[in-house]
């Protein structure tokens, strides 16, 4: 299960015979390794459902990355440390079937997230590991916790929002067609979760939703300023959370005295990975890497190529391990180690030949 990381000299230029692979989630091991999924692009053999690959990176062992292949479309990556006597685990949710791959040294196998009979065609969007357990979340505004092996529990009976699709009514065609619209439209859609050393759980999704929930997990929504895709949250002191989104979004605040706007300036960056590092907030945007400090949100200057072109590479993945960054964007992987800046160089984000 090895990849040599040697490249072909004929991989200068991508051609109608050529295809890559496109970086869609990551999760840093630890300071020195990297789970990383990338889904092949320019496949005309596919060019629409597209496989993805699924690769660890270790630079103590000969060749560094090493991969397997999965079936289907890996749309988040997680990673469960070492407990009760076993190794860790890399987890990788797959879009659309609702399955979560377990692989390690020793196992290899699928688990599928089963969905209420309350609940309709739900989506999986996001993986998170907290406080020693794996979550899941999703569309209807769902959230699964993983009781134990095949056994996912919602836990967001008192928000989730069963999708109830309108009757057809043939005598009133278009008002029936914008009815189911507006019903596809409103579906919630929670795209991150964490919870606090107090306790609290947060979600945060689209379309301005925020929800929170103590140990006995009975939610609340949260009036929120604005009205955009929150995409990001991180825990901050004294019960405050930052949450990140759309339209240039950095929020701090809290259930009882709500939220303010951070961002100190206007902008229309899409932030959603954010990462504490010393004092400062490191944060990911589609139009690359971002710092608030001091109260003010500045471009991070790496001196690498995450900077050419206006430091445009969108961001798929920040993560803080220790003093380390690592950085992901769709076709690149950038690591800091307190002092500089390097580039990972992977085996296969530059054009590869359709014989592969």
């Amino acid at each position: 299960m090895s990849h040599s990381n040697e490249k072909s000299k004929n991989q200068e230029l991508m051609t109608e015979d050529q295809y890559y692979v496109g970086f869609v989630s990551a999760t840093a091991i630890s300071e020195d390794m990297l789970y990383v999924a990338g889904a092949f692009y320019n496949d005309p053999i596919d060019p629409i459902t597209q496989a993805t690959r699924v690769y660890v990176y270790n630079p103590d062992m000969e060749g560094e990355w090493f991969y397997h292949d999965v079936e289907g479309q890996v749309i988040d990556l997680c990673f469960m440390p070492p407990m009760h006597n076993k190794p860790r685990v890399g987890c990788a949710l797959v879009a659309d079937a609702n399955e979560v791959e377990f692989f390690n040294s020793t196992e290899h196998y699928f688990e599928t997230i089963h969905k209420p009979q309350s609940l309709r065609d739900i989506t999986i969007n996001a993986l998170k590991f907290l406080d020693g357990n794996l979550y899941a979340v999703g569309s209807d505004a769902a959230i699964f916790r993983r009781e134990k092996s095949n056994q996912w529990k919602l836990i967001s009976e008192n928000i989730y929002q069963p999708f109830e699709m309108p009757d057809y009514d043939t005598d009133n065609r278009i008002d029936s067609i914008n009815e189911m619209a507006d019903s596809l439209i409103n579906r919630v859609e929670i795209c991150n979760l964490t919870k606090t050393v107090t306790g609290s759980y947060w979600a945060v999704g689209h379309e301005g939703f925020v929800a929170v929930a103590d140990s006995d997990l009975q939610w609340e929504r949260i009036e929120m300023p604005y009205q955009e895709d929150y995409l990001g949250i991180l825990e901050a002191d004294n019960g405050n959370v930052w949450i990140t989104g759309s339209g240039g979004v950095l929020l701090y605040g809290n259930k009882q005295n709500g939220f303010r706007d951070m961002a100190g300036n206007d902008n229309d960056q899409c932030f959603g990975p954010i990462c504490r590092y010393g004092d400062d907030l490191i944060l990911g945007a589609w139009e690359g890497l971002f710092i608030y400090t001091d109260g003010i949100i500045k471009r991070l200057i790496t001196h690498t190529k995450l900077d050419k072109g206006g430091g445009t590479l969108p961001i798929m993945k920040v993560e803080v391990v220790n003093k380390t960054i690592w950085v992901v964007c769709d076709r690149a992987i950038f690591k800091y180690n307190g002092k500089h800046w390097q580039e990972i160089k992977h085996p296969d984000t530059e054009p590869l030949p359709n014989s592969l």
